[in-house]
């Protein structure tokens, strides 16, 4: 589990709650001049780009760490090995689907001013899967 204080946990939360902001401001800007629904496009665009690409590399590190705890393991088991596969994927599908349905929420009008990115941030570093 990463540490809510972590250098990458700071950062991420920063960014999760400033794009919720912004958020928020194109809700405002849409009910008072009915503009913000246009412009709203352009933080949850950043959010998918963004976030989508921490959440792979975020994998990829995992997965390149447990690689290298297996190799250090050459008593490991093929059946062992499969399972740890299999749990792998269902990881995989478990985070794109949290994923989906944050960008899915940030994506919907006027339910996208909720704090979808700030929440999927903060439940990824508690997992810390």
């Amino acid at each position: 589990m990463s540490s809510l204080f972590s250098p990458e946990a700071v950062i991420m939360l920063f960014l999760a709650g400033l794009l919720d902001i912004i958020g928020i401001i194109c809700l405002i800007l849409d009910a008072a001049l009915g503009i913000g629904e246009i412009f709203s496009y352009v933080p949850d665009t950043i959010g998918i780009i963004f976030f989508g690409t921490w959440i792979i590399f975020r994998a990829q590190t995992k997965k390149a760490g447990e690689e290298k705890k297996e190799e250090l393991k050459e008593q490991l088991a093929e059946r062992r090995k499969k399972r740890l596969k299999k749990k792998a994927t269902k990881k995989g599908m478990k985070k794109g689907l949290k994923f989906g349905l944050a960008a899915l929420g940030e994506l919907t009008p006027f339910l996208g001013a909720l704090p979808f990115w700030t929440i999927y941030v903060y439940l990824e570093l508690k997992s810390g899967e």
